[in-house]
């Protein structure tokens, strides 16, 4: 039972504990933690150098491969990179040199451990605790780590995410950036009942992200329903993949995909054919426009002293919506006859062939397609910021009207009878009313 900082110590002293054991025992845990970090700092000396006479030069770039997965898109191994906090305990502690694949110097220390090595080499040239030290790290897996309770600037209280064990950890700096639920990849040490984080990845796992762990731990449990540290030790490659996926998501997350409500990548597009009269064009084409009747569209339509169509513009609709279902109609591009020119433009590739393929039946040699241009996107949103800004302008006299208030509440009586229904990308593809169940 945990003994309260006003209880009676423990020892049969008489005095309350924050007066008697409580500080001895803050004390002695500081100077444990004080040896094994001056320790593990010395270390890092003693084995790069050992690593770089016996196992070679080649040796930290090939393991760095290695611990990226061999993906090709990794960047190179750089000394002052911020992901050697977890590479350079795996390099020292985890990796084993492939006789395949690698150029160790001396071909006894292919599949050792380079700490594993040093001990059979030099154990007489080490402190016992320095001993102590390299063989809980050679024995202890790396690991996903929940955080339970976070103390600033003290440490943590841990849980094993696949073994489900909980371990009271000493870590000043990182307990200063993270919280409660957050998630930590690394290799936990234990000396003199004083427990460290050996590696840690150089950033915080969100909650959100942790059903990506359970489901590497159910793929797991399928073959070992109790999970052990030699377990976890089988599955190092998998670790590193799941670690390697967070941090490219977590630091060098791809940018949004922006689509249309069809789906299709954003690509804003104007498409150019030269006619020689438009008369045929808007035969052929005002019926994609099925908003308007036909004498509604001519009534802003131009024409010349000869009465013959000059300019016109109008909108290209198609019926309903596959991601809305409440919405009647989905503009596809916006027509414009101008300058015995069609002009016309639209958001996707996809609808530009579409287009294509209309106006090639409609009106055959008569319209002979030119070229297309594409736009950029950010002068495009300019010119929706600043035409909502323009629009702005009349809000009021929109709000007031008895009609828009009606069609606005038939949109969100809509929209809140569906929503549970919709797929939403944050929950993995599934509904609300799915990821509930």
């Amino acid at each position: 039972m945990k003994i309260g900082r006003n209880d009676p110590c423990h020892c049969g002293s008489g005095k309350k504990y924050k007066k008697c054991c409580l500080n001895n025992g803050i004390a002695s845990q500081e100077f444990s933690w004080s040896k094994m970090h001056k320790s593990r700092n010395e270390l890092v000396d003693i084995m790069m150098k050992f690593a770089m006479t016996k196992y070679g030069k080649e040796s930290i770039f090939e393991a760095w491969d290695e611990f990226s997965c061999w993906d090709d898109d990794a960047p190179e191994f750089d000394p002052e990179a911020h992901q050697n906090q977890i590479f350079m305990p795996w390099f020292f502690y985890d990796w084993t040199p492939d006789p395949e694949n690698t150029t160790v110097m001396d071909d006894k220390y292919h599949d050792i451990q380079i700490g594993r090595a040093l001990l059979d080499c030099k154990m007489n040239q080490l402190s016992s605790l320095q001993i102590d030290y390299i063989e809980k790290c050679l024995e202890s897996p790396f690991s996903f780590f929940e955080i339970i309770k976070c103390i600033k600037g003290e440490g943590y209280q841990l849980k094993d995410l696949f073994t489900f064990e909980e371990y009271n950890v000493v870590e000043k700096m990182g307990s200063k950036s993270t919280q409660e639920g957050d998630i930590l990849f690394g290799k936990l040490v234990t000396i003199e009942a004083v427990t460290t984080l050996e590696a840690c990845s150089p950033f915080a796992i969100p909650p959100s992200m942790k059903r990506l762990i359970q489901e590497l731990r159910n793929h797991i449990n399928i073959a070992y329903p109790t999970i052990s540290n030699d377990i976890l030790k089988k599955y190092h490659f998998d670790f590193l993949d799941l670690y390697h996926d967070f941090h490219d998501s977590i630091l060098n997350p791809k940018p949004p995909r922006i689509c249309n409500t069809d789906g299709d990548d954003i690509i804003p597009q104007k498409l150019f054919y030269e006619v020689d009269s438009f008369d045929e064009v808007f035969e052929k084409l005002h019926c994609l426009d099925i908003i308007s009747t036909r004498e509604e569209l001519l009534e802003e339509a131009i024409f010349d002293s000869n009465g013959e169509l000059k300019e016109l513009e109008f909108t290209w609709y198609k019926k309903g919506n596959k991601k809305h279902k409440s919405w009647d109609n989905t503009i596809l591009g916006h027509i414009e006859l101008k300058d015995k020119k069609i002009i016309v433009s639209v958001n996707s590739n996809e609808r530009a062939q579409k287009i294509k393929k209309i106006i090639s039946k409609s009106l055959g040699k008569k319209a002979v397609y030119k070229n297309s241009v594409i736009e950029d996107l950010t002068q495009m949103f300019d010119r929706k910021v600043n035409s909502f800004k323009q629009s702005l302008n009349n809000q009021d006299d929109l709000i007031d009207n008895q009609e828009v208030q009606e069609k606005i509440k038939e949109m969100m009586r809509d929209h809140w009878s569906n929503w549970v229904n919709e797929q939403i990308p944050a929950l993995g593809g599934k509904t609300p009313q799915q990821a509930a169940k």
